[in-house]
């Protein structure tokens, strides 16, 4: 379940880590004044792997075909884990939702 507290944890994470700039609307807009809920909800996808499923699958109707990037290796057991559930379980999903073979 998404909850606003997890939201939070996400940003801290990113933004901790030095990259407040993955999360501002424009090159001028100042670090602090980067929205923890406009943000999580319109450009970070996360959640459960059906979830993710979902949200990419609604994404790529949205856009088109696109190749997919994570680069958050601040806590290496968590990236892994992040890295293992989207190569299990959600490309899968995400093939079949597509129509696509893996």
């Amino acid at each position: 379940m998404r909850t606003d507290a997890a939201k939070r944890r996400v940003m801290r994470k990113l933004i901790g880590n030095g990259r407040p700039d993955l999360f501002e609307n424009h090159l001028a807009q100042a670090d602090s004044k980067v929205a923890h809920e406009f943000d999580m909800d319109s450009l970070v996808i996360y959640g459960t792997s059906v979830h993710v499923t979902e949200k990419i699958v609604a994404l790529r109707e949205q856009v088109g075909t696109f190749g997919m990037h994570g680069r958050d290796w601040a806590d290496a057991g968590l990236s892994r884990t992040s890295m293992d559930l989207m190569a299990r379980e959600v490309m899968p999903a995400l093939n079949q939702a597509i129509g696509e073979e893996a």
